[in-house]
């Protein structure tokens, strides 16, 4: 999605923010996509900031935040960076980018938690993200594969044991005849 906002003053930012994950957000979206991570598993966190401005943008802060529970909940993660340079729009037309990565993440209980990323030197409205990320822990026991059970498919089963690999013997009991 791109971002909507008017620029400000000739410079404007746009974070493209991904977690393991490539996404595209319009700033200020509240806690739109949803990513799934698993219990002591490394998540990578950066964030490209994109600038629309005539000018380079010189040392840009940036936040990263981390709460569980709610979007005030406990913190449990904070990473302050800053940016040296994010170029200005080429001659072509294309906006300057640079990535800005955060001190890595290793979630250490399920739940759910928020991610909110903040550059106060953007403009209001273009100066936070906040997604949400599901917690889960790694595999262990007995799974239903079918309609109606905890994975609907052999690719979701799949998925999730390669996600978040295991932590004790796990068994997948098939329910339907046809897969």
């Amino acid at each position: 999605l791109k971002n909507p906002a008017p620029i400000v003053n000739d410079i404007g930012y746009e974070f493209e923010v991904f977690l393991d994950k490539s996404v595209s957000l319009n700033p200020g979206t509240p806690y739109g996509p949803q990513f799934n991570a698993c219990v002591g598993r490394v998540e990578d966190l950066y964030a490209t900031m994109l600038n629309f401005g005539s000018n380079d943008a010189i040392n840009v802060s940036s936040t990263a935040v981390i709460t569980q529970g709610s979007p005030t909940g406990t913190q449990v993660y904070s990473s302050t960076k800053v940016t040296t340079v994010v170029p200005k729009v080429s001659p072509t037309g294309a906006p300057g980018s640079k990535t800005q990565f955060y001190d890595k993440w290793v979630p250490n209980a399920p739940g759910i938690y928020y991610i909110t990323v903040t550059a106060p030197q953007a403009p209001t409205g273009q100066n936070v993200l906040q997604w949400v990320v599901l917690v889960g822990n790694p595999l262990a026991g007995s799974y239903r594969i079918g309609q109606g059970e905890r994975f609907r498919s052999i690719q979701d089963a799949r998925d999730e044991l390669f996600r978040c690999g295991v932590n004790a013997p796990v068994v997948f009991d098939l329910i339907e005849d046809y897969y």
